[in-house]
């Protein structure tokens, strides 16, 4: 990952954007869904905005709407998220990300990744390796950010 951003205080986080060409459900609501697994359908992009939230929130960072512009973006874009159905160990993501400054639309920080593998030991289906997955690429995404500390004040006698 590149080096994070500095001198922040506040993120605000854009849904994530699929650009797979599929819809990316992370489980599906059927007859017999209520019986076997009690989650509601939701989405990669769903999942991802949330544990972005959830990892910048761990860092101590206010959370604002993206569309108040009055803190950095980040925006990301899900290209691949393919999950090995063998052993559900892996999901293979292409992935951007950017922070962007509201206003200039000049970009703070990127990052590119292609080939991804993400690990997602222990899961039990595409659920469980999605959620995983989620998590993980959030924690990694935004490792080693840190709120900006408080202006100095200056010393008076």
């Amino acid at each position: 990952m590149p080096p994070p951003p500095v001198g922040l205080k506040a993120v605000a986080i854009e849904k994530p954007q699929n650009a797979t060409g599929s819809e990316l459900k992370v489980n599906q609501d059927g007859f017999l869904s209520g019986f076997f697994d009690d989650r509601k359908t939701t989405t990669v992009p769903e999942l991802l905005e949330k544990d972005l939230g959830i990892e910048l929130g761990k860092r101590d960072f206010r959370l604002v709407p993206a569309a108040s512009g009055a803190a950095p973006v980040l925006r990301t874009v899900i290209r691949r998220w393919q999950p090995q159905s063998s052993t559900w160990a892996q999901v293979t993501v292409d992935l951007s990300a950017s922070l962007v400054e509201p206003g200039s639309g000049r970009t703070l920080w990127s990052v590119d990744r292609s080939g991804w593998i993400v690990p997602t030991e222990g899961s039990q289906n595409t659920i469980d390796a999605s959620e995983k997955a989620s998590r993980r690429i959030a924690e990694d995404l935004v490792e080693g950010w840190v709120v900006a500390p408080p202006p100095e004040r200056p010393v008076t006698p």
